[in-house]
């Protein structure tokens, strides 16, 4: 799990006003804070991950 850096946390912000003004939808708390996440998932041992140690 890694956090996203200003500028790619502003572009995310930015195209999720876009399509709730487009769309009429709005994000919840949860959504907009999870935005400024990234997750990569991958099928190595959990041993090996940085996260382990």
């Amino acid at each position: 799990m890694y956090r996203l850096t200003e500028k790619q946390l502003r572009e995310r912000m930015k195209k999720q006003v876009y399509t709730e003004s487009k769309k009429g939808i709005t994000y919840s708390e949860k959504s907009k804070r999870l935005a400024g996440m990234n997750i990569y998932v991958t099928n190595t041992q959990f041993l090996f991950s940085p996260l382990a140690n």
